[in-house]
């Protein structure tokens, strides 16, 4: 090999040398944002983690309270029902009562005219 050949080899591996170093320096600085990206997203994660942990809480304590606003309309439904009969009954028994007195205001007032 002559000198040219061997000073020739030389810058190529150098430049090769050069590229190579240059090559790792852009991995390592990938890298680098790789790594923060990937802690961003754990902090995000965490985060959303979090709020989902509230929003079971949140789900949880609305179907406990629906379950006791069901049951009370539910008892106000048996209680409606049992006012509505009542009241049918009290209906039933003013009429009555509204028969006897129309009877005996009738019949007073036929007597009186005698």
């Amino acid at each position: 090999m002559t000198q040219e050949e061997m000073e020739r080899a030389v810058n190529f591996i150098v430049e090769q040398q050069a590229q190579f170093a240059a090559g790792v320096r852009q991995l390592k600085e990938v890298q680098s944002e790789f790594q923060r990206q990937l802690g961003e997203h754990q902090k995000q994660l965490g985060q959303l983690t979090q709020a989902t942990l509230g929003l079971t809480t949140l789900v949880s304590q609305v179907a406990t309270a629906q379950i006791r606003t069901d049951q009370k309309v539910g008892q106000l439904s048996e209680t409606v029902a049992q006012l509505s009969q009542k009241m049918a009954e009290t209906d039933e028994r003013l009429n009555i009562f509204i028969n006897v007195v129309e009877r005996y205001i009738s019949s007073s007032n036929g007597k009186a005219g005698s």
